[in-house]
């Protein structure tokens, strides 16, 4: 049908363009009757030929998938099911028509042996036969390396901080024993001195409540703990800069780009 809409159309295809269009227009029938490839007469030299290729004999082709049709040396080849077809891992040594008369066509009667997609060759195991355990190292070892590195990030951290781009800069003692020396050219200031506190209260029905986590300021979380109090809030404002108080949220702290209010 498709092809005889194809050539009054006057449309030409590829085979695989032709297999979407009849997979798209078609579905599968177990009960159908098998869909017939083709019919051939295969006789004296070509039979010959034919056997002594697929190492059998006149009687053993079906195996093979020729048919016998009843008539004198002809031959019936059938369409194979594409999600019928499968394939076997055969020992070697093993002969695979033997193999097939032994471990598949009991099972599958009407199986055949496709020899043109046959491969012989070995399986290697690459794993069994180039790999070279080494040993993993220890845990002291690895947390030896991972203490290195930190100490080696700190460090790229405080002299890119503190020297930027001249690394000739001279530096003092801070007088603070935790800050240890700072650039000659920077003023020690109390963080006070620079920020004024908020203290302004208002409700959280009238400015959206805000968490403050270690990725800043963002809209509540709903894992947030919520306070009864919702109109004892601190307001907060575009360009604040928060800090979360709470134990359990050390660290947490941002520039504030809402309008808002915390706990």
């Amino acid at each position: 049908m498709v092809e005889k809409v194809l050539k009054e159309q006057k449309i030409s295809l590829s085979a695989s363009e032709k297999n979407m269009i009849l997979n798209a227009v078609s579905w599968y029938d177990e009960t159908a009757q098998k869909v017939i490839k083709k019919i051939s007469k295969i006789s004296g030299d070509k039979l010959d030929k034919l056997c002594n290729y697929l190492g059998c004999k006149k009687s053993e082709l079906k195996d093979f998938g020729y048919y016998p049709t009843g008539k004198k040396d002809e031959f019936t080849e059938y369409e194979s099911d594409t999600d019928l077809r499968d394939s076997e891992n055969i020992p070697l040594k093993d002969d695979i028509y033997q193999y097939f008369l032994k471990e598949v066509k009991p099972h599958v009667e009407e199986a055949w042996i496709n020899l043109d997609s046959t491969k012989i060759g070995y399986e290697i195991s690459f794993n069994k036969y180039f790999y070279t355990h080494k040993p993993l190292r220890t845990l002291d070892e690895v947390a030896k390396d991972i203490l290195e590195l930190e100490d080696a990030s700190d460090g790229l951290i405080n002299d890119a901080v503190t020297k930027g781009l001249d690394k000739t800069v001279e530096f003092i003692d801070s007088g603070v024993e935790w800050i240890g020396k700072i650039p000659k050219h920077w003023k020690l200031e109390r963080l006070g001195s620079n920020f004024i506190e908020r203290r302004e209260k208002v409700s959280d029905k009238d400015f959206e409540p805000l968490s403050v986590t270690k990725n800043g300021v963002v809209p509540q979380l709903d894992s947030a703990a919520k306070s009864n109090d919702g109109d004892n809030r601190k307001l907060v404002r575009k360009g604040d800069f928060v800090i979360n108080s709470r134990s359990d949220r050390k660290g947490s702290s941002g520039l504030s780009k809402l309008d808002g209010s915390v706990s």
